[in-house]
């Protein structure tokens, strides 16, 4: 249904979180190492000056992921806890199961006192799939996907989100600023070509899971 109506509207579209197979997730972590995409950069600069703070502040006892992908930047939020001894849940959720449960492993090795739900899923449908809690709770959303939905869509999302919290709780949103236009067609036009692969790689997940006949080539 998204593909039917993405395909035959005014301008054509695809929804971004159809990029993210397998393949797709692998290529985006390479995207983000890029030196045109300064987004995963800033993000990290800003993390690593407030989130000491921010950690001392909130104590969360739970940290919810939503896009959690390879869970790079959570690892510094692990690491800032304030009670080391403490006991911590990590919601991990993606519509990825390989990359989850790939970094969920990695994570668990390096941080044996997390308890790990990863969660398999939309967040524009599946957040009700989230345990309700007693912990205090940080949920992240990260690397400015907001921008991927539209009004009504955002709208939704955060209404559902705040159904999630209780008083108390947090909830850290990344987004991104206006930009100088050069800067920003780089970002997403790689001198690699990373990012062409990502996303002529949607064809391959409408040819492999709608059995649909795009060539790659053309």
């Amino acid at each position: 249904n998204d593909v039917r109506k993405g395909l035959t509207s005014t301008p054509k579209y695809l929804l971004p979180k159809y990029f993210y197979d397998a393949h797709g997730s692998i290529l985006f972590e390479e995207i983000t190492a890029l030196p045109e995409y300064y987004v995963a950069r800033a993000e990290e600069q800003i993390l690593s000056s407030t989130i000491g703070n921010l950690m001392f502040t909130i104590d969360p006892g739970e940290i919810i992921e939503i896009g959690s992908g390879s869970s790079t930047k959570t690892r510094a939020f692990f690491d800032s806890r304030v009670n080391p001894s403490k006991a911590m849940r990590y919601i991990p959720m993606d519509v990825s199961e390989s990359m989850l449960r790939g970094s969920a492993l990695e994570i668990l090795r390096d941080y044996p006192f997390l308890e790990i739900l990863g969660i398999v899923g939309d967040f524009e449908r599946d957040l009700p799939h989230i345990p309700n809690s007693s912990h205090r709770r940080l949920v992240l959303f990260l690397g400015s996907t907001l921008g991927n939905l539209d009004h009504a869509n955002r709208h939704m999302f955060l209404s559902n989100i705040r159904k999630l919290m209780n008083d108390g709780d947090r909830f850290l949103l990344g987004v991104d600023l206006v930009k100088d236009f050069n800067v920003l067609h780089a970002a997403y036009n790689d001198a690699a070509g990373i990012t062409a692969q990502f996303n002529l790689n949607i064809l391959n997940v409408l040819n492999q899971s709608l059995h649909a006949h795009f060539e790659l080539d053309s």
